[in-house]
């Protein structure tokens, strides 16, 4: 399942302030569509009201494929808190998940989280 939340964000630009919806994890398997907004840089992402710059949210997300047994983090501000991950393990072993989830590997631009989606995805189609 994906996970959408409501966060105050601060324009990097000029500083102005407003309520934006981002999603920390999508679920393509149940939501294709969010798929497609990621690749065509729809999600995570805001207009700001004051300047009308584009944003990229700086937040955590993880892209999860079930059908194809991977995911992918987006960590912009770097590494995930170990408290964060160990949490996540117990979820993840508990509900009885695959080990991809555990072993994803973590990207730091949004760039480069795309293409690590795109290089699963052609390894899924090729075994």
């Amino acid at each position: 399942m994906s996970k959408k939340v409501e966060i105050e964000a601060s324009c990097p630009f000029c500083g102005f302030n407003q309520t934006v919806t981002f999603y920390s994890s999508v679920n393509v398997s149940l939501e294709p569509e969010l798929r497609v907004k990621i690749f065509e840089d729809e999600i995570n992402q805001f207009v700001c009201l004051h300047c009308g710059k584009n944003c990229l949210i700086s937040a955590d997300l993880l892209y999860h494929d079930m059908d194809h047994k991977f995911a992918v983090w987006f960590c912009p501000k770097g590494e995930i808190p170990e408290e964060e991950k160990k949490m996540s393990e117990k979820i993840i072993k508990a509900v009885g998940l695959g080990d991809y989830l555990i072993k994803a590997p973590i990207t730091y631009s949004w760039d480069e989280f795309k293409k690590k989606i795109l290089e699963f995805e052609k390894q899924k189609r090729t075994h």
